[in-house]
């Protein structure tokens, strides 16, 4: 996952110990959900229509759902300093499908910026703006646990081996196929002991 992945994901994972700035975390963050939620539910929307073919796929910003989405989506951007804003690209090339560009008036984050300047809840939405252009942003996922990760892969599922081994361990057939190894298991060391 590129380094933008891993703002949003270290951003909404955060948990401050100080109650007061806990609550101010937990509202930033509830507006960056919210802001991602949208986007994802209007790339949604756009695919759908794009699937459907023209003359949706030739305009969709002409769908009522799309445009109200994109108002919300916008409205939620208009709070922040670097005036970002969602747009649906149109290339004129008839075998491109339309797709959500992000724009905005800011410099690039840098890697190697303080960890308090890359956690801003400004930030935290440009890198999420940066992973929409790249089309990355249905890498990031949430895991079972709880914690937010960006996966290499679009099949992440979980956030760690331990995560996915617990869901493992929790199936229901996973104890009796594990009985039944561990009984080969034993047998076969038995028989190469003896």
């Amino acid at each position: 996952m590129l380094h933008g992945g891993k703002v949003v994901a270290a951003f909404l994972n955060d948990r401050p110990r100080d109650r007061r700035r806990r609550q101010q975390v937990v509202k930033e963050q509830q507006r960056v959900l919210d802001l991602l939620d949208v986007v994802r539910m209007l790339q949604a929307r756009i695919a759908k229509l794009t699937l459907a073919g023209p003359p949706w796929s030739d305009h969709p910003q002409t769908d009522l759902r799309v445009r109200h989405l994109m108002n919300s989506a916008n409205g939620i951007l208009a709070r922040y300093k670097h005036l970002p804003a969602i747009q649906i690209s149109q290339s004129s090339r008839s075998t491109s499908t339309p797709r959500l560009i992000a724009s905005t008036r800011a410099e690039p984050i840098r890697k190697g910026a303080d960890d308090t300047r890359l956690k801003s809840e400004s930030n935290v939405v440009r890198s999420l703006l940066e992973l929409l252009n790249e089309n990355l942003l249905d890498r990031l996922f949430k895991c079972p646990c709880g914690r937010w990760f960006g996966a290499l892969r679009r099949s992440g599922k979980f956030c760690s081996t331990q995560c996915r081994q617990k869901k493992y361990r929790s199936q229901p057939g996973y104890k009796e196929s594990r009985r039944v190894y561990m009984r080969r298991y034993r047998q076969l060391h038995r028989k190469n002991v003896q």
